[in-house]
């Protein structure tokens, strides 16, 4: 979990989840901006629903953004 709350502007991660090894993925947005992440990670959807790299796959969603 990230603290986007922070006064200074620095994201802190509250909670570390040991999930074993898990393959990396690299998704690259619209923007051109590449991101490796894992098959849980999180994006916002063209449908303002935030769903994990899985679900879009599974269902054809559009990635909006990466939800931060």
């Amino acid at each position: 979990l990230i603290d986007n709350g922070a006064e200074d502007g620095v994201k802190k991660v509250l909670n570390k989840y040991e999930h074993g090894e898990l393959e990396v993925y690299e998704v690259t947005l619209e923007s051109g901006k590449s991101i490796e992440c894992t098959i849980h990670h999180k994006f916002l959807c063209e449908d303002n629903i935030v769903r994990p790299l899985y679900q879009i796959l599974e269902e054809n969603h559009k990635i909006v953004c990466e939800n931060s």
